[in-house]
């Protein structure tokens, strides 16, 4: 198993400003599966912006790479070790969704003043 690559270099998802580990992984397997792991179990993985940003990016360079990707498998990170999962995924994480609408809207508001 290699992680998967992704064209250009990506901003880390370990420095997040609330400090969570990386919240979507991948890993490329050489039978050709990608595997994307939602891995924020604590917020049940919803998706915030970054993880909506990287899951982006990882399927764009799937698609740019079809002839080594042959499927797409998403799990959860805490169904593993037989753990029984608590959420695939909640949907969006409205706590970070709102924080980028209330930094472009504060944005716009300068923007407008000078």
């Amino acid at each position: 198993m290699a992680a998967f690559e992704l064209p250009g270099k990506p901003r880390s998802l370990a420095n997040l400003p609330d400090g969570e580990e990386e919240c979507v992984l991948a890993t490329h397997h050489p039978n050709g599966l990608l595997e994307i792991c939602l891995n924020s179990p604590r917020k049940l993985n919803a998706l915030g912006v970054e993880a909506n940003l990287m899951l982006l990016r990882i399927l764009r360079a799937a698609v740019l790479e079809s002839d080594r990707v042959a499927a797409v498998f998403v799990r959860s990170a805490d169904a593993t070790d037989g753990a029984e999962s608590r959420a695939f995924c909640a949907g969006g994480d409205i706590k970070s969704l709102l924080g980028m609408l209330t930094a472009l809207d504060s944005r716009e508001e300068k923007e407008e003043l000078s």
